[in-house]
């Protein structure tokens, strides 16, 4: 009865033959880090030879991190990266949020060897075994809060199909890794727990609300939270119904629901026939995954008043909840046309993962 074809591709999933190690190796050797880690947000800082940078496995690892995020109504990086060679990789630098060092057995110049010494001996092993990606993650490394990935490989040919292979799962290591401190900055700074407990009485949903957001509509079945801070309007909104078959996450018929949805809630009532609907000329991306072995849909795309002006882009998510046999849709929509989209959407998207169903509420 409920959803069952996923394609499951964010953290929430097993990382299959990929072995995550918890860094035991370098913790005795290192004493556990006192200073916190720095850098911006959404930013990765790449050690490897800048020469490979230029090549197949350069190649790689922009597919990696500086693939174009969907949904934005700008050309915007998943992760903006700061490329360094391994005599840099020094003081300040070695503490940044995100480290990603990058070698081979092949390179046999004096900067790939400097490369191979930065690696651990769980890479080193592994490296030896070509039919798999050679890598390990460390948290708190060289700093507290950081995460850093190490990977090796026999060939740089060969270490870029790897990366290729494995590329949204390597990307969505430090996408938890920045969605988790988004949250921990949203929430140090403000949580609006009487809202949350609001919308979990009325409406059964448990989200967390940080400070800055007030209640715009709430009517039955639906409810619209939105934060009007400079140079960001940022919306969020739920609603449910009736769950009946898997067709309800077609994505025409989510395309038909948030339309019905920006007609009804959310209209320009200065202009006629005017309200918030899907672009079509761009058509949303969906993605259906597991959470917490939970299904659920992922829709990026863009948002236009029609008969009007405005736009911007909007993330949601739509799933089932089996006890009260219902179907949520929770949307988060921005509207910022004089900035970037991308941390903000990211912003939103720390939020929305909140939730929580009636079964955990």
């Amino acid at each position: 009865m409920y959803p069952s074809k996923l394609i499951s591709f964010f953290t929430f999933i097993s990382l299959g033959s990929l072995a995550v190690f918890s860094g035991c190796d370098v913790d005795k050797k290192r004493e556990k880090p006192s200073l916190d880690s720095k850098g911006e947000f959404a930013e990765v800082l790449l050690v490897m030879d800048t020469n490979q940078w230029r090549g197949e496995l350069g190649e790689s690892l922009k597919m990696l991190f500086q693939e174009d995020m969907p949904g934005l109504p700008q050309d915007e990086p998943w992760f903006k990266v700061l490329l360094i060679p391994p005599n840099a990789f020094k003081s300040f630098l070695q503490r940044h949020h995100n480290v990603i060092i990058v070698a081979t057995n092949d390179n046999q110049t004096s900067v790939g060897s400097q490369m191979r010494g930065l690696l651990t001996e769980d890479v080193r092993r592994k490296m030896k075994q070509e039919s798999s990606l050679a890598f390990s993650v460390y948290a708190d490394m060289f700093a507290k809060g950081q995460k850093v990935l190490i990977i090796g490989g026999s060939t740089e040919a060969k270490l870029a199909a790897q990366i290729n292979a494995n590329k949204l799962t390597l990307r969505n290591l430090f996408l938890n890794n920045e969605r988790l401190r988004m949250q921990n900055k949203l929430f140090a700074a403000g949580e609006q727990t009487k809202l949350s407990d609001f919308i979990l009485r009325k409406h059964k949903l448990n989200l967390r609300v940080p400070a800055g957001y007030d209640v715009a509509k709430d009517e039955r079945k639906f409810i619209w939270i939105r934060n009007m801070e400079e140079p960001a309007d940022r919306s969020i909104y739920i609603t449910y119904l009736p769950y009946t078959n898997e067709k309800m996450f077609d994505i025409e018929n989510i395309i038909a629901l948030r339309d019905s949805i920006g007609y009804v809630h959310l209209n320009d009532t200065t202009l006629k026939d005017s309200y918030m609907s899907t672009e079509r000329l761009v058509m949303p991306v969906e993605n259906r995954m597991t959470v917490d072995g939970e299904f659920l849909a992922e829709y990026r795309g863009l948002w236009k008043l029609k008969n009007g002006t405005r736009g911007g882009a909007f993330l949601s998510y739509a799933f089932v909840d089996k006890k009260l046999r219902r179907m949520y849709y929770i949307e988060a929509f921005l509207y910022a046309p004089s900035t970037q989209k991308r941390k903000y959407i990211l912003e939103l998207e720390s939020i929305l993962r909140t939730f929580k169903r009636s079964e955990g509420a």
